[in-house]
């Protein structure tokens, strides 16, 4: 499923869009926005894989709003201008829609959105220390709430980033990790055993169950 949100100043290219997504399997609207500042929320809130955004708008241009973001989507830029496209592709975007965009075309935009994210690293990229570090996943046994910050326990350090339990438990796959605490997020590979409403990891770390996760690692993880 792409996850998606719409970002333009006109309703009605708002709605051509908003209908094509409605109309094509494996894409779902998030959220549809009439400028730039409604967008920049949009974007912490539903973290979409796809950004459909209108170059030319009002006060902040789409331009504008990418160098903002310090996480940014694919980004699929829509515009009636041609001349923008060369400054669109500067800024590394999946696409360049040109309108009126017709849906043959959107299509194609879809197919090319697809075979991005079915390439995207098997990683986990965390904001810390001024640095930008590149774990893999096999690397990350766990997920630990501590404070006012997220410790994640690597095999060969911790990492402490300002982030909510909320993001990893949506960006990690959950074919890999599981959440069994309001406060824990565990690797399944590492886990060595299961005792009472304690797990043990490989390394030695005990981890609590949660009452409201013990269905969900009794599912995941027995």
């Amino acid at each position: 499923m792409i996850r998606c949100l719409i970002v333009d100043d006109e309703p009605l290219a708002r709605e051509i869009l908003e209908q094509y997504v409605a109309d094509t399997p494996g894409m779902q609207l998030l959220h549809s926005c009439s400028g730039a500042m409604q967008a920049i929320q949009a974007v912490r809130e539903h973290k979409p894989d796809v950004l459909f955004l209108d170059i030319q708008m009002p006060r902040l241009s789409g331009v504008d709003l990418v160098k903002m973001l310090p996480d940014p989507p694919l980004i699929v830029f829509t515009t009636a201008y041609p001349d923008y496209a060369v400054e669109g592709f500067n800024l590394q975007a999946a696409d360049y829609l040109l309108k009126p965009i017709s849906f043959e075309r959107f299509l194609k935009t879809v197919h090319r959105l697809e075979t991005m994210l079915q390439k995207k690293p098997e990683r986990l990229l965390l904001r810390a220390d001024k640095k930008i570090w590149s774990v893999p996943y096999p690397d990350v046994l766990c997920v630990e709430a501590g404070g006012d910050y997220m410790v994640v326990h690597c095999t060969d350090k911790r990492i402490l980033v300002n982030e909510r339990m909320k993001h990893f438990e949506e960006t990690l796959p959950a074919a890999l990790f599981v959440r069994v605490h309001k406060s824990w997020i565990i690797n399944k590979a590492y886990l060595a055993y299961i005792e009472g409403n304690t797990i043990s990891l490989t390394d030695g770390k005990s981890v609590p169950i949660g009452k409201t996760y013990r269905g969900e690692v009794e599912e995941k993880l027995l």
